[in-house]
């Protein structure tokens, strides 16, 4: 199951491939920062389960981009480029997972810092193999209406997938 921890990896091996000169922090660490530095987060959206074995995951991914000297124009550059990095996917953990809604917003009290996000969109196997052994015999009763005249007893016992018991034999 991939979990946010692994996104989060996954962006930040994005900017540390193609802007090695920028740090890069999550909630953790980000009051020790020093400007330029990216904040990468992963917000969860919803998880639903489909069924008993597959669940549906969604997630906003967020990265903020703190500047020494905030540029406009820089700003629309880097917005553009982390885009272009995306693509359509982001591999996370030996898998493609949809990158999906790309945009950008100008943040805080000056509405000047970038902040670049993306929903992510996937589904899960969460088949979990049982903990208690499978049953190996079924011992059954049953009593079948006989036409007019009663019922009719009829004891089955199955073991191992072979059935044995009275009318059970083939014609």
């Amino acid at each position: 199951m991939i979990g946010y921890g692994e996104i989060i990896a996954a962006a930040n091996k994005i900017l540390k491939e193609n802007y090695p000169e920028i740090k890069r922090y999550g909630a953790d660490a980000a009051d020790k920062a020093v400007p330029p530095y990216f904040f990468v987060e992963c917000v969860a959206s919803r998880t639903q389960r489909e069924s008993k074995n597959f669940a549906h995951r969604q997630c906003t991914v967020k990265i903020t981009y703190i500047p020494r000297v905030v540029k406009q124009e820089e700003n629309l550059e880097l917005a553009d480029e982390i885009c272009g990095l995306l693509g359509m996917t982001l591999k996370v953990s030996g898998r493609k997972i949809r990158v999906m809604n790309y945009g950008y917003e100008f943040i805080e009290k000056n509405k000047n810092l970038l902040q670049v996000s993306w929903d992510m969109d996937w589904y899960e196997n969460t088949y979990r193999k049982p903990e208690e052994p499978a049953i190996r015999q079924v011992d059954m009763e049953y009593q079948l209406r006989n036409g007019g005249n009663g019922y009719e007893q009829i004891d089955i016992s199955v073991t191992d997938n072979r059935v044995q018991g009275s009318g059970c034999e083939p014609d």
